[in-house]
């Protein structure tokens, strides 16, 4: 009896322990499908709740990977990433693993965590995730954002080849992929993708825009111009949509200051500040105002951007800008204020330090501007050639003529196919007698590289220290016939035949030719100023009234 009653007490456990757990079953199961629902009707964090509590009873795939997609779709990618890993452990099928890793990987690419997302899109595709287009487009991003730009190009090649059906996804890949060009230098490959975005879809913007920014990296300023227009048209009127046309206005005005298009410039800085008063408008049109000489506007423009800026490298360019336009009007003084708090605002800015050494020189402070070039050279190395002219320059004004002489000769020695480099040196050592003979023979090599080039005067420079007057004038007046349709040069040939009669010794013709020049639209005073060719006329009488009648500014030193 004793034993019958003990086979009944077990039965009874075993049969309430395994109601006990067809009930946990059938619990974690509901919850799953309340859960299911739940993201059914996009309320993501009841989704969230209902997958807690089935964790809760009994840890389980679909809880993790359904908890995951909640998760992502909160934008917690964090938690997503972590639960989508959770899951992987309870699949064995290559198609559930597969999506998870690339789940998981487009987590961690929201969590800017690029390397942890190619290493996820990798085994996802280890595990023939099914959209190849899809896997190769977005590591492909991954790749892009890592700068892995040859890996990135690679991958949106392959996902071009996937998405023939979708001719506006395919746009947008070769548009990343040129982006990636770009990126790589390669700009003419870059602006052959932007060309085919634009092809397979020609309502793309983003591709007009960034092509535009391609043609500017190859100087080509009326494509950039054109297709910044084009992206302009095809903008969209959002909030985001009036940031861009604000951003791309103050790129057309920056475009339309190369181009010399300065009032085009000016109305498009004009249009900018009603959409977005914190992009550069100020500063471009600063820049449009100066290209038309309007230089105390220009530096209200430049003032008002430099108060609002808050970085500091754009503050010292910005008090840069001001003080060439200051030079520009022969204000050395106010010029050199400025600079100086260029260097303030950065006391690494190479640009600052070469102006203000121009600045001393022409104050006649010598030594400052030597110590002002020898720091430009430790900062950069852009200017090398350029500093050792300079140098060369100021040593001669010094009269210390083996330094002069030794920085001529570097300049040479970084530009030995130069013809201003061969003259430069040439006439130092004929006007110095250091060495006649060689620089005789700098000056025909570079009366040779004049002619083959034919883009300069340096010729006809040359051949007045090597006394051959004629050929000299004769070749600019080949220059200033060449030229008569391009008013820029020709005010600069002109210029230019006024210097060479000024060398040659005849007054009266240089300042006729300076007239002429003026008469033409020269009024680049400053240059006039230091121009060491008129040194022979710059006390003149006659000279100076010419300098009155054109309204040169009276130098502030």
């Amino acid at each position: 009896m004793k034993t019958n009653n003990v086979v009944k007490i077990i039965v009874l456990f075993c049969f309430i322990l395994l109601t006990l757990k067809a009930t946990i079953a059938q619990t974690y199961n509901s919850y799953n499908d309340l859960a299911k629902e739940a993201v059914d009707k996009k309320n993501y964090s009841l989704a969230i709740e209902y997958c807690n509590k089935s964790i809760a009873l009994q840890p389980n795939g679909w809880a993790y990977w359904e908890r995951g997609n909640a998760y992502w779709y909160l934008y917690k990618n964090k938690e997503a990433a972590e639960d989508y890993g959770n899951a992987i452990k309870y699949y064995t099928d290559n198609s559930s693993i597969a999506k998870l890793y690339f789940y998981r990987g487009d987590c961690y690419y929201q969590l800017f965590n690029y390397k942890d997302a190619i290493d996820d899109y990798t085994k996802a595709y280890n595990y023939s995730f099914s959209d190849y287009g899809l896997l190769y487009q977005n590591r492909g991003h991954a790749y892009k954002w890592n700068g892995n730009y040859t890996l990135a190009i690679d991958d949106y090649t392959k996902a071009i080849s996937y998405l023939s059906s979708n001719p506006k996804k395919q746009s947008t890949i070769y548009q990343y992929r040129a982006y990636c060009q770009n990126a790589l230098k390669k700009f003419d490959e870059a602006i052959n993708d932007y060309s085919k975005a634009i092809d397979i879809d020609p309502g793309n913007s983003t591709a007009y825009r960034y092509r535009a920014y391609a043609y500017v990296k190859m100087f080509s300023y009326e494509k950039a111009k054109n297709d910044i227009t084009k992206a302009i048209e095809l903008n969209t009127d959002t909030l985001f949509g009036k940031y861009d046309k604000a951003k791309m206005l103050n790129d057309r005005a920056f475009y339309n200051y190369y181009l010399g298009n300065y009032e085009a410039g000016i109305k498009d800085c004009e249009l900018a500040p009603k959409t977005d008063t914190s992009i550069r408008t100020y500063w471009n049109l600063g820049l449009n105002l100066a290209g038309l000489k309007n230089y105390t506007k220009s530096n209200e423009a430049y003032n008002k951007e430099r108060s609002l800026s808050k970085d500091s490298s754009n503050k010292a360019i910005l008090s840069r800008n001001i003080a060439l336009n200051q030079i520009a009007t022969l204000n050395y003084k106010a010029a050199l204020e400025e600079i100086n708090k260029a260097i303030l605002f950065n006391a690494s800015y190479a640009d600052a330090y070469l102006t203000r050494a121009s600045i001393k020189k022409v104050q006649k402070n010598y030594t400052s501007s030597i110590e002002d070039y020898d720091k430009t050279q430790q900062l950069s190395n852009n200017y090398q050639a350029t500093i050792y002219k300079e140098k060369g320059e100021v040593y001669r004004k010094l009269n210390d003529l083996d330094r002069a002489l030794y920085n001529y000769k570097k300049y040479l020695e970084l530009l030995p196919n130069n013809s201003n480099a061969l003259y430069e040196y040439g006439r130092f050592l004929i006007e110095t007698k250091k060495d006649l003979v060689d620089g005789k023979a700098k000056l025909q090599q570079c009366i040779s590289l004049s002619l083959s080039n034919d883009t300069s005067s340096d010729y006809s420079y040359a051949k007045v220290f090597l006394g051959e007057k004629d050929e000299a004038i004769n070749n600019i007046f080949r220059l200033i016939d060449k030229y008569k349709l391009d008013k820029y040069q020709y005010k600069w040939q002109l210029h230019v035949m006024a210097c060479i009669y000024a060398l040659t010794g005849n007054a009266k013709k240089a300042i006729e030719y300076q007239e002429k020049s003026f008469k033409e639209g020269f009024d680049d005073f400053e240059h006039l100023l230091n121009d060491r060719d008129f040194a022979s006329i710059q006390f003149l009488p006659e000279y100076k009234a010419l300098l009155t009648k054109y309204k040169m500014p009276i130098p502030k030193y």
